[in-house]
């Protein structure tokens, strides 16, 4: 069992984690090294939800940062949904939301 880095309650009250193992994956992008408190922030306070094209148990959680290390971006947040929960799988920044079905949307 990997430790957990924190866990949040999302727009669906399902419980979402993030794991040591996964934020170790996420930290290999130098750009994401202090983002885990946007990580949960974009978890907890989404702009929009997106189901991946390829996998429907994936969502991807969007919120718009002003300032970022890479500047105005989102932060993607990448969430396989399984047993009526989630864990993160990974996190990046990106120039808008991919397309998908909206899933949520503020």
């Amino acid at each position: 069992m990997h430790k957990v880095n924190f866990e949040a309650i999302d727009q669906f009250k399902r419980k979402i984690r993030l794991t040591g193992e996964r934020f170790a994956h996420i930290l290999e992008h130098p750009e994401l090294r202090y983002s885990e408190s946007d990580i949960k922030e974009t978890i907890l306070f989404p702009e929009a939800i997106k189901e991946s094209k390829h996998d429907k148990k994936v969502w991807v959680y969007y919120k718009f940062y002003q300032k970022t290390p890479v500047k105005r971006k989102f932060m993607a947040v990448i969430i396989k949904i399984l047993n009526g929960n989630g864990f993160v799988i990974t996190a990046y920044y990106t120039d808008k939301i991919k397309e998908g079905r909206t899933i949520w949307q503020r």
